[in-house]
């Protein structure tokens, strides 16, 4: 099993978490329970054979996901194909930093799994074919690092409100959560 992450360089950074590569499997796992944190991740399948999202409440029943896709924040935890033979790679938002690169509010992916080609049409599927050209993984990460700073000069300017937002319960997380309990 190789896990590998890769910190983006400014200005990608103030949005992004890491990058992230994956290829092998948990050994004896076929399915696992990912448990929500909060953050939009974006996941690229490298292998022809799709990935499943399995219903919670009945594992026989599942979505697959053939290419890539965008996994919204989730109030709940979701199950997922763990199978041997992966190969991925992986955006992992900061909290509220996927919203740039999207021309949608990204809240209407709350607690949503989709097919990354319905919300960047063609340019996911060319993307997704170039990093299966592509051998060195620094040079993948550096091609997912170029298509994001592409997408990021698109991009709507980042309110000033949610920021600041953001910071204060990036730096206080016990403040927020113990307001809420105390009642105020």
């Amino acid at each position: 099993m190789i896990y590998q992450t890769y910190r983006p360089s400014f200005p990608l950074s103030q949005f992004i978490e890491f990058l992230w590569f994956f290829e092998g499997a948990c050994p004896g796992c076929t399915k696992e329970r990912v448990l929500p944190n909060g953050v939009c991740e974006l996941i690229i399948n490298l292998r022809p054979e799709p990935k499943r999202l399995f219903d919670r409440e009945n594992l026989s029943r599942y979505q697959s996901f053939r290419r890539s896709w965008i996994s919204g924040t989730h109030s709940e935890f979701i199950v997922i194909d763990a199978s041997e033979n992966s190969s991925m790679r992986g955006i992992h938002f900061k909290p509220g930093g996927a919203h740039p690169f999207f021309e949608f509010p990204i809240s209407e992916l709350a607690d949503a799994v989709v097919e990354f080609d319905t919300v960047w049409g063609g340019q996911a599927t060319e993307f997704r074919d170039r990093l299966l050209e592509l051998v060195d993984p620094i040079d993948k990460f550096r091609a997912l690092e170029e298509f994001l700073l592409l997408r990021l000069s698109h991009a709507r300017p980042h309110s000033h409100r949610v920021a600041f937002a953001l910071r204060q319960f990036e730096s206080l997380p016990h403040s927020a959560i113990s307001a809420r309990f105390d009642g105020h």
